[in-house]
């Protein structure tokens, strides 16, 4: 990851553990058809920790990379004009803010407990309660 990714994870540790913790059980209701991970069983509805740590996490990491970008000291990171760009222009499409941010949610996730992380499936998940959450301010 970058600098910047770094810098964000590392102010949100507390928030980090909450969202690993809750994020532990998802393994557990995992639909596998012919080998292959389709979603969840019929009925799973995650719990509300879980939704809570997602956005909470997400806030956070949101928060301390939108001040990393003003921070001159991180202008010479690799990634900068690609993350100042895309919160810039408030892109929510593949590689845009909100998409970088699940992405590096998700990247911690594999760094923490790889063997339990579901790809698209809890991506998805993600990017739907981040939607939701997001929409109650437009």
């Amino acid at each position: 990851m970058s600098l910047i990714s770094d810098f964000a994870i590392s102010k949100n540790v507390r928030a980090a553990v909450e969202y690993f913790d809750a994020a532990a059980d998802l393994a557990a209701h995992k639909l596998i058809i012919d080998g292959r991970l389709v979603g969840f069983e019929d009925g799973f509805v995650p719990p509300f920790e879980y939704k809570a740590a997602v956005i909470e996490l997400y806030r956070g990491l949101a928060y301390q990379i939108s001040l990393a970008l003003d921070r001159p000291e991180f202008s010479a990171c690799e990634s900068f004009r690609a993350w100042r760009e895309a919160r810039d222009n408030e892109k929510f499409a593949p590689c845009g803010w909100v998409h970088r941010i699940v992405n590096l949610m998700m990247y911690a996730r594999i760094q923490e407990d790889g063997a339990d992380l579901m790809g698209d499936i809890e991506f998805k998940l993600i990017m739907g309660f981040v939607r939701e959450w997001m929409e109650k301010f437009e």
